[in-house]
């Protein structure tokens, strides 16, 4: 599954992502240091998801995950004093016997 965005998020905006290659229906969260926000199923790939970014959460971490039926994809962002998010890392994991 390849999960991709254009323009990293900003606070009190729409941040849009796109899951492509996509193994049956994905699974969308996003957390706020670890409080989950939001959340959405997307039954047919490939997907254009849009969540809204709270305002108010400089200084937070960002987390969106994206599950689908092999692995789970995970995009996290350091949002700074500017509201803007920061790309601090990603993460694959393939998911074996589910």
């Amino acid at each position: 599954m390849n999960v991709t965005y254009e323009q990293p998020p900003i606070e009190g905006k729409r941040f849009y992502i796109l899951a492509t290659d996509v193994a049956g229906s994905a699974d969308f969260r996003a957390y706020i240091n670890g409080q989950s926000f939001w959340s959405h199923r997307c039954p047919d790939p490939p997907c254009h998801e849009e969540v809204s970014i709270p305002e108010n959460v400089a200084g937070s971490t960002l987390l969106i995950s994206v599950k689908d039926d092999l692995e789970e994809r995970e995009l996290a962002f350091f949002i700074n004093d500017d509201g803007e998010g920061v790309p601090i890392g990603t993460e694959t994991r393939e998911l074996v016997g589910v």
